[in-house]
């Protein structure tokens, strides 16, 4: 089973393991080290007592000579006073040893209770003594002879137990000796073991680790030199070490610049720019695929073969010096030339080339540039024909920036302020027009031309003021945000302006109230006040009233259109209840419509409205006619209304031929027709729809159509209920 261990982790265990046996080795031999010096403590001790009852011995059988010989000495009738001074010194000797013995054997009972027998004998010894003395100063040579034999006799008792007590130390001693000398040959042993197993575990260890993290080195170093080589890489290593971890990062990286190998070459395959590498003596060395598909050439035709032969004769001298720049690190910008194909046509190419001074290698990217070549010569004639439409245009172009300076002046804007486009150019806008207050001119010239032109005088010149209409647009420029301003003469616009005005004062005066004079004379006539007339007279006469009549509301039409073109078509709100103003509206056309059959079905709500009545009147009864007059005999039409929130909604349906989509967006506009058969057939100026919008939409409101063509149509309108007058 393999351990998932770190470097850091094996690295801990082969100084751990032994570190943690020499510290157990350690605790043991320091046990051990204390059991010898108990050992040396009780062998010191049992020498010691050893002595001291060998001196205790020599006391006592000093003692025990002094004693006989003064005996001897007083059967002799020598005096006894030796004796009583060696026995007290003697005493005195024993008691002191017998302390000293007993200090050294305390808490040992065997040995207390030898010393104890010891001291037990030794105070018999001494009361011996003093008897004997006794028995010799009074000369009693039976009782002297008898206590000699009773001291003789505790003498051999004590004599024996000394011996006996002083064998047992020295057996002991022979004992401890023998202890100690065995423990120092564990000491010894235990030792040289540890040191040897010390030594086997760290070597074990070291070998074990080792081995494994040098083979793991191996493979890793084996990966290396098989990425080189391009080969497979060994088996992934196992374990969760640093070597494993560096295995793996490196199995991810071989994978992935594996990948990006494939990604450049599926990129160089795939691309359609021809990549290419040039040795330094100009020959191709690799050509992707690109080149059959852009030059025809198979790619390993092109190796070996020099560059230069590619490309056009007339190209090849800037090319070459181009590459020279390039390799001697002057020239980062790409070269521009013409590459001959296999089919003899030529290429206009963008090569982008990198010089490697350690491979020695150009590398090159050549780039098809024929369609934006093709596309420049396409701009630069656009350009060329912009140019000479701004320059042709009759309306005077200038660019502002957003200061106001002028920035480009166009031949017409020259020839209309009278000077040069290079006076005009840094000028600002409203020194042409003769404001001094620049920077409030051009906040005027923003707001009054956001929503449509304005009219000003252009006073470039000093002795010639002209009439323009300016219109600003705002665009988006290569420095920033930049103005062009539009002036278009006005001198003859103003003149036909003035011819229509008076052409409409003209037919207002001059038309209109003649054929009102006609018109009352041929009431005068159908009266019969001036005489009766015959049937043929009175077809003509109708027919001649018919006339004047149509003139009439052809002329009315053209000034009511003419006035809402001009903002002058006045209304005068009244308060007026919404059923009155459709009944005025239906007397006007019930003549009309009984004419035809035509039933008209009203579906009104009860409400009242503010508006102007006559005008809102005059755009019913212009739909009332139109669904008249396109409505089939013997149909209906049906005026209905509605409330939406604070708006009046009034609509006209018919049942006649309808309206195809195509007319429906245009027939609001001026000279109308859904056919041009219609102006002359149905009767009408074509002016009718548009003079509605423009009543409806002098209230606020707007109007509109629905219709499909062969179902009828719906014509409706939607005013506010409550409108404000204007002036």
């Amino acid at each position: 089973m393999s351990l998932k261990l770190s470097l850091g982790q094996k690295a801990l265990i082969l100084v751990v393991v032994p570190l943690a046996f020499e510290l157990g080795f350690v605790i043991e031999l320091q046990s051990l080290l204390h059991e010898v010096e108990a050992q040396n403590q009780r062998e010191v001790h049992t020498r010691t007592v050893a002595s001291h009852l060998s001196n205790l011995l020599r006391y006592m059988m000093s003692t025990s000579l002094n004693s006989a010989v003064t005996s001897f000495s007083r059967s002799m009738g020598s005096d006894s006073s030796l004796l009583v001074f060696d026995s007290q010194k003697s005493l005195r000797a024993v008691d002191s040893e017998i302390a000293t013995i007993h200090t050294l054997v305390r808490g040992n009972a065997r040995e207390e209770a030898s010393l104890a027998h010891l001291q037990d004998l030794t105070l018999k010894m001494g009361k011996a003594w003093i008897d004997l003395k006794a028995a010799l100063d009074k000369e009693n040579n039976v009782e002297s002879l008898k206590m000699l034999l009773y001291t003789r006799k505790l003498e051999r008792d004590l004599l024996g137990s000394l011996d006996a007590f002083i064998d047992e130390q020295l057996t002991l001693e022979k004992s401890e000796v023998a202890s100690e000398a065995i423990n120092r040959k564990r000491v010894e042993t235990a030792l040289w073991i540890g040191i040897i197993f010390n030594i086997v575990v760290a070597v074990s260890l070291a070998v074990f680790f080792n081995r494994s993290t040098s083979r793991r080195l191996s493979i890793l170093m084996d990966n290396t030199v098989r990425l080189a080589a391009g080969k497979p890489l060994n088996l992934p290593l196992t374990g969760d070490d640093e070597i494993a971890h560096l295995d793996r990062t490196f199995s991810t990286m071989v994978r992935a610049l594996a990948q990006a190998a494939r990604q450049d070459r599926a990129i160089v395959d795939k691309a359609t720019d021809v990549i290419c590498s040039i040795d330094e003596k100009g020959a191709l060395t690799r050509v992707s695929p690109a080149a059959e598909k852009l030059w025809g050439y198979q790619p390993i035709d092109l190796i070996g073969r020099k560059y230069i032969t590619l490309i056009a004769q007339s190209d090849q001298p800037l090319t070459l010096a181009a590459m020279q720049e390039i390799r001697e690190g002057k020239r980062d910008k790409p070269v521009e030339n013409r590459v001959i194909c296999k089919d003899g046509g030529t290429m206009d190419m963008l090569w982008s080339a990198q010089w490697s001074e350690e491979d020695k290698t150009t590398f090159c990217v050549a780039h098809d540039i024929t369609a934006r070549k093709q596309a420049e010569k396409i701009l630069r004639e656009a350009e060329a024909r912009v140019r000479l439409i701004v320059e042709s245009v009759p309306v005077g172009l200038l660019i502002i920036d957003d200061k106001g300076s002028v920035e480009f002046v166009n031949p017409t804007a020259s020839s209309l302020c009278g000077s040069s486009r290079s006076d005009l150019v840094g000028l600002h806008v409203a020194q042409l027009f003769g404001n001094k207050n620049a920077a409030k001119f051009l906040v005027d010239l923003m707001r009054e031309t956001k929503d449509g032109a304005w009219e000003l005088q252009l006073k470039a010149m000093p002795d010639k003021v002209l009439p323009v209409e300016v219109s600003l647009t705002k665009f988006q420029g290569v420095g920033g945000e930049r103005y062009l301003l539009m002036l278009v003469d006005m001198t003859e616009r103003n003149e036909i302006e003035r011819m229509r005005q008076e052409f409409l004062s003209m037919v207002s005066h001059d038309l209109r109230s003649p054929l009102t004079s006609v018109q009352s004379f041929l009431d005068l006539l159908g009266s019969g006040l001036l005489g009766e007339l015959n049937e043929k007279g009175g077809k003509k006469l109708a027919a001649a009233d018919r006339n004047v009549a149509h003139l009439i509301t052809m002329i009315r039409d053209l000034l009511d259109v003419e006035r809402a073109r001009s903002g002058k078509l006045l209304i005068f709100p009244e308060e007026i209840a919404l059923v009155t103003l459709v009944e005025r509206s239906l007397d006007a056309v019930r003549i009309q419509a009984e004419g035809m059959s035509i039933i008209v079905i009203t579906d009104l709500v009860e409400t009242n409205l503010t508006v102007d009545g006559d005008r809102l009147s005059q755009v019913l009864i212009n739909l009332l006619t139109n669904a008249i007059k396109f409505s089939p005999p013997r149909s209906s039409i049906h005026v209905t209304s509605r409330i939406l929130n604070n708006w009046i909604e009034l609509r006209v349906t018919d049942q006649g031929r309808g309206i195809a989509p195509a007319h429906q967006k245009h027939i609001f506009d001026r000279f109308q027709q859904v056919k041009a058969s219609d102006l002359g057939y149905k009767g009408g100026t074509g002016l009718g729809l548009a003079i509605c919008k423009a009543i409806v939409e002098q209230h606020g409101g707007s109007i509109g159509v629905d219709s499909r063509e062969g179902q009828g149509s719906s014509f409706w309108f939607r005013v506010p209920m409550h409108v404000v007058g204007n002036s």
